[in-house]
C-alpha cells in the first residue's frame, strides 16, 4: 500500500507515497533553496558564461549571441536577448548533459550540475529580482529588464517582457523579489496601441462614427 507519514502530535496522515511512486502532501509546501516559497517552474539546463561571476539565483538572463551561452542580462553591456530567469528551485529540470545530473538520483535536482551549468526557468512561476524604476508593480503588470543588471522593472514602454507579475512590489516591500509567470514576449502598452490605431485610421482616411451621427469619411 506504500508508505505513510504521521503527525506525531495528532496522529493524522501528513504525507503518503504510493507503490506507483505518487507523493501526496497535506498542507502547504515550501522550499529551502531561496525560492520564495514553493516554486513551480519548468527549467532547462544551459551553459553559462563562466566569466560572469556575478550570476545569482533570481537574475534575469540573456543569451550571448556570440557564444550561445547564458549570462546575466545587462543593458549597459548590450546583453538584452532575454531568455529566462535563473531558477531558485526548479519544479522540473531537463536538458542535462551526460556527465551532469540524472533526475531522481542524488539529493536533489540541483545537485551535481557541471560548473558551467545553471537551471534557466522557461515556463511557469518563478521568483525574480525587481526594482521601482518603472514605478510600483501591480499584479498583472508586465516585467522587463531595468538598468540594474539581472533586475526587472514594470514595463511601461515598448520592450521585451520576461513575464507577468503575480505579486505587487512597492516602497514598502520587504524583499527585492516577486513571483512572476514566465511569458517571454514583446510588450506594447495599450495606450501606444490605441495611438497607433488612431494614426492608421487617420492615414487611411477612416473616422470612427460619432453615436447619433450619419456622417462617414471614406
Amino acid at each position: 500500500t506504500g508508505f505513510e507519514w504521521f503527525d506525531v502530535t495528532g496522529g493524522q496522515v501528513e504525507m503518503t507515497l504510493s507503490t506507483a511512486g505518487n507523493l501526496a502532501v497535506t498542507g502547504n509546501c515550501s522550499d529551502a533553496a531561496g525560492g520564495a516559497g514553493c516554486t513551480a517552474d519548468y527549467a532547462e539546463v544551459y551553459q553559462k558564461d563562466i566569466n560572469d561571476n556575478n550570476l545569482e539565483k533570481t537574475d534575469i538572463l540573456a543569451l550571448d549571441t556570440n557564444t550561445g551561452k547564458v549570462t546575466r542580462a545587462d543593458i549597459s553591456q548590450n546583453k538584452i536577448n532575454l531568455i529566462g530567469v535563473y531558477s531558485s528551485a526548479p519544479g522540473s529540470l531537463i536538458g542535462q548533459r551526460a556527465n551532469s545530473i540524472q533526475l531522481g538520483v542524488g539529493d536533489g535536482v540541483m545537485d551535481n550540475l557541471d560548473p558551467d551549468e545553471i537551471p534557466v526557468a522557461l515556463v511557469g512561476r518563478v521568483p525574480v529580482k525587481v526594482n521601482l524604476e518603472g514605478g510600483d508593480i501591480n499584479i498583472g503588470d508586465k516585467i522587463t529588464l531595468s538598468s540594474v543588471p539581472g533586475t526587472g522593472k514594470k514595463a511601461t514602454i515598448f520592450s521585451q517582457s520576461i513575464g507577468v507579475a503575480l505579486e505587487p512590489y512597492n516602497a514598502s516591500s520587504t524583499t527585492n523579489t516577486i513571483q512572476i509567470f514566465i511569458n517571454n514576449q514583446n510588450y506594447i502598452p495599450e495606450n501606444l496601441l490605441t495611438d497607433m490605431n488612431l494614426n492608421l485610421e487617420s492615414i487611411a482616411g477612416i473616422s470612427t462614427p460619432i453615436p447619433g451621427s450619419n456622417s462617414e469619411t471614406f
